[in-house]
């Protein structure tokens, strides 16, 4: 029997690398997903380059497939075949991968994923033992604990964090942490993201790490001014573009206020961001951070500097670092600015957040939730 490995972002290919290689994880197939994990097709060939899995698939949303029509790839019969698969038919997990090679899930009998889709389609097969592993601080929510009773085991850095612990303590397994000092690993993935050290991050550095921010479509502005104020606004969609509008706004200005007159800012911007928001970034005065495509995790095991300020609002990995790090050569703090932005920017509550927060802060000292304006003014 064989074992599969779904990596549906960068985070979880990390994780699964670090499973297949510092927790001797059985060889298998590995399948990444080609648009979330920036750079998948040259990634796809460092991997197999180092010949860690027996086969490797790329794989992409029904979304993307059906989102071709518009481009005269698809046949409208393609289309039509395609939302009948998405919504009516049994999922085949064929029907994602991209390469012409078939996967028969009846040859493995164990699985390691956390992506929604695939969790729907593994449950199907009874032979397949299915593990959940890490993919950011979600990962640690109450959301998970839905999945808990279907899985053999839950792969986390630490697992202690986690709002469900308590309840299926047996069930967890802890991944090592990313450490500067293991120059194998650490050589492993400066390879597969292919790292070089023009990525710079100086002392005395504000590193502001971006938020998939929505942006308000142009089409919203073809509508008559009246119209747009008195009945699209209304809309729940409309009032989602506001909300980030507003929590956008609230973060630059929070950003300006830590620089200062002469702190050096420098923005991690999210894979998911358009290159609206990089621009405003730009347009702000802030130095945007290159190579995109590279994991902040990646990066950080590389940097050696001191008095680095990290921080974030929506983005969780003020908090994440202080749960996968061990042994960094840079000197650093964390701040979340999500509980200030809550009074501030009307930006929905995180109850399941904040809960884990309650978890996390008496075991870390490395980190800070900003709560008001002062404790802002003193960074």
């Amino acid at each position: 029997m064989k074992t599969l490995y779904i990596a549906a972002t960068a985070l979880q290919l990390i994780a699964v690398l670090n499973i297949r290689v510092n927790m001797n994880g059985k060889k298998g197939d590995l399948i990444i997903h080609e648009k979330s994990v920036l750079n998948s097709h040259c990634i796809k060939k460092r991997i197999v380059e180092k010949d860690l899995f027996d086969r490797i698939f790329l794989f992409k949303d029904y979304d993307s497939r059906l989102n071709t029509i518009f481009t005269g790839r698809n046949s409208f019969c393609d289309y039509l075949k395609l939302i009948y698969q998405k919504h009516f038919s049994k999922l085949d997990i064929n029907d994602y991968i991209l390469e012409d090679e078939k996967i028969a899930l009846e040859e493995y009998d164990e699985a390691f994923c956390f992506n929604k889709k695939f969790l729907s389609i593994l449950e199907a097969y009874p032979n397949i033992k299915i593990n959940l592993i890490y993919d950011g601080v979600g990962s640690y929510n109450e959301g998970v604990r839905k999945f808990c009773r279907k899985v053999d085991k839950i792969y986390l850095y630490k697992p202690e964090f986690a709002v469900y612990y308590e309840e299926y303590q047996n069930k967890f397994r802890a991944i090592p942490a990313l450490d500067a000092k293991n120059d194998d690993f650490k050589k492993l993935l400066n390879y597969v993201w292919p790292y070089n050290d023009i990525i710079e991050v100086p002392n005395d550095t504000i590193v502001v790490f971006d938020s998939p921010w929505r942006v308000t479509p142009q089409y919203f502005y073809l509508f008559p001014k009246f119209f747009r104020e008195k009945v699209l606004v209304k809309t729940k969609l409309y009032k989602k573009y506001a909300n980030d509008e507003k929590a956008k706004e609230f973060f630059v200005n929070s950003i300006k206020v830590i620089q200062g007159d002469s702190k050096n800012v420098i923005v991690k911007m999210h894979p998911r961001s358009s290159d609206v928001i990089r621009q405003l970034y730009l347009d702000k005065g802030f130095n945007v951070l290159k190579n995109a495509s590279i994991p902040w995790e990646i990066i950080s095991l590389n940097l050696q500097s001191n008095n680095i300020l990290l921080v974030s609002m929506l983005s969780t990995v003020s908090l994440s670092m202080s749960m996968y790090f061990r042994n960094t050569n840079f000197i650093y703090k964390s701040v979340f600015l999500y509980e200030l932005a809550l009074r501030v920017a009307n930006v929905k509550s995180p109850e399941e957040t904040i809960r884990l927060l309650g978890r996390i802060l008496p075991e870390v000292e490395d980190l800070k939730v900003i709560k008001n304006d002062e404790e802002l003014r003193e960074l």
